[in-house]
């Protein structure tokens, strides 16, 4: 039985010297001359070794002790950065527009401290001040949507994908060390700062799709682990002659190392956010007031997170092993160049093409990108509706509700990954899939109801949608403890059912498709927002967006994913050689 739980040496595989029974072709297995090799990191034409001394090599560098721990230190130097460009910046934005503002009825005032009733010029044009940050949101989505294309074509070819990865982990935090420089409320400063928002959003982009990409491979290495130790007790169990029969399908490893891998990356990440928090709590509650100081302890607090990315990013990817890609397909008859340049746009239509081999992935990754978009707009409103209802005078508490939000993300993903691994121990793969959507019903159920609540505001009538102090905290717990385990949920599930070597390319169609469609939802929600001047309005067409998602949820079979993946090849040979 492979072990569940990560070993003190950060092990990953089990030692062997043999390789699969002879004449059979595990999943994600290579067979070339006379030995089967193992290709987790190239297409499944395209095998990274030769040899079975290449294949323990590559083995022995995977399973190198502080292979994981480097991982988790990567996840953790983005928390900061991320935080500040989640949080903070559109907080800073949304701050200097509101000292840009006047109320819509008389150009020539001043905005109150607190409601929505406060317009800047855009041109000539009127903006409500939170929709100008919705609209930003919105127009950079469709930047970052052209990146995700030529990232997910290029990057599955290309041995270099942990310095892309690491590399746009050091730019990303660079980017945020200027604003510790943006102190003046000035139109210039709105647009300077409005830049940095976006070429933070870009390089966001890059490392996601990259980091992401490593959860499928950890995850298969588990399962190829699996596979060598079956094969290594069926040539044991035949030289003893001694005969072996099961009448239930094996446990598979895949799911709960996958489970592990997810939550703990997403906690580092948050652990990060946490730190970086702290860090400016301690720079706003050791100064004055907060009308004169919350702004400047915002920036202080952005730059000081660039540069812990900066430096840990670095840091972390020394001890990240490269990960080999296929040979690309120049065409010997083309610039190589011209090769380059259209290939991203050619992987993209034959990936959309190869989806219909995987139709369960492509049901759940267009669920996970419906409820992602939902998610991304309830957050942004959310923040925003806390500041705009409190008004400036609660900067210092928006600190405290921003750590909150970072330590409720913890504790709902170590929730979900505790509850899973208990209930999912011993159980079969099937059974697995099955608590793994029971789970994912639940949380989302409860993420409709918080997006219902808040779009009851949307009455003057009604007194409560998040028109109160109490309900900004209250809900805070619920609805992101929750969706910080679905996202969690996500990856585990939608990794399952990726296909070997392929991990980039479609870990970047799922973040590709969510900005070529988030940026209508964003658009619809500033335009509602800043044609209605109510914050809460938005809230009701994404209360429908969470319902669409859930029927895109219930559709997808995840079983029959990872079957049509290769993923649960282990089981059935198993059950083949037992019976």
């Amino acid at each position: 039985m492979v072990q569940d739980d990560i070993e003190s040496e950060s092990s990953w595989f089990k030692d062997t010297d043999d390789g699969p029974p002879p004449g059979r072709r595990q999943p994600g297995v290579a067979k070339k001359g006379t030995g089967a090799q193992v290709s987790v990191t190239v297409d499944e034409r395209q095998p990274l070794v030769g040899s079975a001394d290449d294949e323990e090599v590559v083995l022995a560098r995977w399973r190198g002790r502080w292979v994981f721990p480097a991982w988790l230190l990567m996840c953790f130097s983005t928390g900061p950065t991320y935080s500040m460009m989640r949080s903070f910046v559109p907080a800073s934005l949304q701050t200097i527009a509101h000292e840009l503002g006047h109320p819509k009825a008389r150009p020539g005032a001043r905005c109150r401290p607190r409601g929505d009733d406060c317009y800047i010029y855009v041109g000539r044009t009127e903006v409500q001040f939170s929709a100008y940050v919705l609209y930003m949101r919105a127009l950079y989505t469709s930047i970052e949507g052209l990146i995700a294309i030529v990232l997910m074509g290029l990057a599955d070819f290309s041995n270099y994908r942990k310095w892309l990865m690491a590399l746009s982990i050091v730019i990303y935090g660079a980017l945020a060390t200027p604003f510790v420089g943006l102190q003046a409320k000035t139109y210039s400063t709105l647009i300077g700062m409005s830049v940095l928002y976006c070429l933070m959003l870009c390089c966001n982009t890059i490392y996601t799709i990259t980091e992401g990409s490593y959860i499928p491979v950890f995850m298969d290495m588990a399962r190829m682990a699996a596979a060598r130790e079956v094969a290594d007790s069926t040539k044991a169990n035949v030289a003893a002659s001694v005969e072996t029969r099961t009448v239930a399908e094996p446990v598979n490893p895949m799911l709960r190392r996958g489970a592990k891998v997810s939550v703990l990356g997403l906690i580092m990440g948050n652990l990060g956010s946490i730190l970086a928090v702290l860090i400016g709590i301690i720079i706003t509650y050791s100064r004055g007031k907060p009308q004169a100081e919350g702004y400047s302890a915002f920036l202080l607090t952005i730059t000081i997170a660039g540069c812990m990315t900066m430096v840990l990013g670095s840091i972390a990817a020394l001890g990240i092993p490269a990960v080999h890609g296929s040979p690309f397909p120049f065409d010997p008859q083309e610039n190589k160049l011209v090769t380059i340049f259209k290939f991203p746009f050619r992987r993209f239509m034959h990936i959309l093409r190869d989806l219909t081999h995987y139709r369960e992935a492509l049901k759940y990754v267009v669920a996970w990108v419906l409820w992602n978009i939902a998610y991304s707009n309830f957050m942004q409103l959310f923040q925003l509706s806390f500041r705009a209802t409190l008004g400036s005078a609660a900067d210092k508490e928006y600190f405290v509700w921003q750590l909150m939000t970072s330590v409720i993300a913890c504790v709902g993903s170590l929730t979900w990954m505790a509850v899973f691994r208990h209930f999912s121990a011993q159980r079969t793969l099937h059974a697995q899939t099955r608590l793994l959507k029971l789970c994912l019903y639940i949380m989302m159920v409860v993420g409709v109801i918080v997006n219902l609540w808040g779009s009851l505001g949307a009455s003057a009538r009604v007194p409560i949608g998040f028109k109160h102090r109490w309900e900004f905290w209250l809900f805070q717990v619920i609805y992101v403890s929750t969706s910080s385990a679905i996202r969690s949920l996500n990856r585990v599930a939608y990794s399952a059912m990726l296909p070997v070597g392929r991990e980039n390319q479609y870990f970047g169609l799922e973040i590709m498709l969510g900005l070529a469609t988030g940026w209508s939802q964003s658009l619809l929600v500033s335009v509602i927002q800043d044609r209605t001047g109510n914050a809460r309005f938005p809230y009701i067409p994404n209360t429908v967006l969470l319902l669409v998602s859930l029927v895109f949820y219930y559709w997808s079979d995840l079983s029959r994913g990872m079957l049509a993946a290769g993923k649960a090849e282990l089981h059935r040979h198993v059950a083949q050689d037992a019976s």
